[in-house]
């Protein structure tokens, strides 16, 4: 900057440790700045060696930090490059700078075995990358390349992981971390100690993560206000309290996870999480083992306060030593649990010992279990206890469970759990499917992956008759009706939305299962709506109707209850 009222050249030193490496003249014209892009290529540099750039006068020093990296500048468009183990030490010098990977990093890349091999500093493995007082806050893209092996031996120390600790804006994308050995005190995951305000997605995680203490989770073992979204974790875990396959303790935003371990610890212990605060798990699954020694053990979350567990699925073996033991939730506390389902055998061997949930202090909502359930005291088939909660429209399966009791929920026999009109009656949002899934109990519909627009589906041998009845008939499907199914204590008509090619006025017919006729009458369509409109007089159950008009044919189903 020239505060003057005349030009002037400004020289300026390079210095290396004290050593005059370069120098450049910089002309500022009157009462001006000037920026200056300097490129110098350090080639005698050698890592953490101290640069400055100095004024003629010594007043304006700069220091600047050298990075041994791949290339790249820093920031959104062009991040930092990392292709060996020393280049992803850098990152904490800079820990606001945005990087991705170049390639894969494993034990036969540079660096592993000064880095993040066992021998490492001193035989406590990898140094994590950032810390509370200076979290990482920038972004790390894999590019789908993986970290292989990272491993940390540190007992006595606390945030423990790839990265020590992530603030607001911290960001990790399209990793793989591939065989960890994590073993800490506290606050330990294979990618974050501690998250608080930043984000993860499509990450997958494998290996081995430990701590003593509590928050010890498979991907981060405290996570605060942050989203972790598509994930894939196959992990051991063992830890104190608040122990879970993904976070140790969460209040984020969590969806689209698939978990398989083998988790293990004291207290408030879950298949995906320890412990759940006010935040959401939607639209995954658990498979594998939980096991407890102490209370609050579940196969998504071991407690869960104010927080919402949504479309769940859990299989495996749920077993603990203390009180509140469930397939889903160990004890939900003001939460909710909604549309979800465990198939997990529950084993309690105190107090308040459930299928779906061990202790109900919340809601749950169009639920259902059908595990083998076991437990000592206060054991039921969906819930083990109830106390000041609400189940509402959610069932257990009397013969798989062994139950046949539970507080809240109703108990069926597996024969009525298969069909689909308990559930109809009970307003679930659920469509019938037309292939054998979960042996004709109801499933997920992001289980399969389908765009059906219903939260479950399930095979009904009815629906099954029909596609086949239909498929000997050669028919198609071009007119809907709605709604379907129609349920004649909230709707007086049957409408079916009729394309403009079969013109304005169409014929029904309306058959059984096994092709009896029992309906045939002419429908006006509604020029702008193309609806047309029948009360349905028949009895309760699944029907085939066709719709013709202007030589045009369609067909498909309807259920009817009354």
């Amino acid at each position: 900057e020239n505060l003057g009222d005349y030009s002037a050249i400004q020289r300026l030193d390079l210095t290396v440790d004290g050593m005059l490496a370069d120098m450049l003249d910089v002309e500022i014209g009157p009462k001006s700045t000037v920026t200056v892009e300097y490129i110098y290529t350090p080639v005698l540099v050698e890592d953490g060696a101290e640069v400055k750039i100095t004024g003629e006068d010594d007043a304006d020093t700069t220091v600047i930090k050298v990075l041994n990296l791949a290339g790249g500048w820093g920031t959104v468009e062009e991040p930092y490059e990392l292709s060996d183990w020393h280049q992803l030490q850098e990152v904490s010098r800079v820990l606001d700078a945005n990087y991705r990977l170049l390639n894969d990093l494993s034990p036969a890349v540079e660096g592993y075995a000064d880095q993040a091999g066992p021998a490492a500093n001193q035989g406590q493995g990898w140094q994590p990358l950032g810390d509370l007082d200076q979290p990482f806050t920038g972004t790390l893209e894999g590019d789908g390349y993986s970290i292989i092996e990272l491993q940390i031996d540190r007992l006595e120390a606390s945030e423990a992981g790839l990265f020590g600790a992530g603030g607001y804006g911290a960001s990790v994308n399209n990793l793989q971390l591939e065989n960890v050995a994590i073993d800490a005190r506290e606050a330990a995951g294979a990618l974050f100690g501690r998250l608080a305000g930043g984000s993860i997605e499509r990450v997958e995680v494998s290996g081995a993560v430990s701590g003593k203490d509590r928050f010890i989770g498979g991907v981060v073992g405290h996570l605060e206000a942050s989203v972790v979204e598509h994930l894939t974790v196959q992990i051991d875990l063992a830890g104190g309290w608040f122990v879970g396959a993904v976070a140790g303790h969460s209040s984020g935003e969590l969806s689209n996870l698939q978990v398989e371990g083998d988790i293990a610890g004291d207290y408030r212990v879950g298949g995906l999480v320890g412990r759940q605060v006010g935040g959401n798990i939607l639209n995954s699954s658990f498979d594998g083992y939980v096991t407890g020694e102490g209370g609050q053990v579940g196969g998504v979350a071991g407690w869960n306060v104010e927080g919402v567990i949504g479309r769940v699925v859990v299989d495996g073996q749920i077993v603990g030593a203390g009180n509140n033991v469930g397939g889903v939730v160990g004890e939900n506390l003001d939460g909710r649990v909604l549309e979800s389902y465990s198939r997990a055998a529950v084993r309690g061997f105190d107090h308040r010992t459930g299928g779906l949930v061990g202790n109900n202090r919340g809601l749950i909502r169009q639920s259902y279990a059908m595990g083998e359930v076991r437990g000592e005291h206060q054991t039921g088939g969906l819930a083990g206890d109830n106390h000041q909660g609400n189940v509402e429209d959610s069932f257990w399966n009397i013969k798989t469970t062994g139950q046949d009791i539970s507080h809240g929920g109703v108990g069926m026999s597996a024969d009525k759990m298969q069909g689909i009109f308990p559930y109809l009656d009970a307003g679930w949002n659920i469509a019938a499917a037309d292939e054998l899934h979960n042996q004709g109990y109801p499933f997920l519909s992001w289980e399969t992956g389908e765009e059906t627009g219903a939260v479950w589906q399930i095979t009904d041998e009815y629906f099954l008759n029909l596609q086949a009845a239909a498929d000997g008939l050669g028919l198609s499907g071009e007119v809907f009706s709605y709604p379907n199914p129609y349920r004649a204590d909230k709707s007086d008509e049957l409408s079916f939305l009729v394309p403009e090619n079969f013109g304005n006025r169409v014929r029904l017919t309306v058959y059984t299962l096994n092709g009896r006729e029992i309906v045939s009458r002419n429908l006006a369509v509604e020029t702008n709506s193309r609806l047309a409109s029948w009360e349905p007089r028949v009895a309760s159950g699944t029907y085939i109707y066709l719709i013709e008009g202007n030589g045009r044919v369609s067909s498909s189903t309807v259920t009817i209850i009354r």
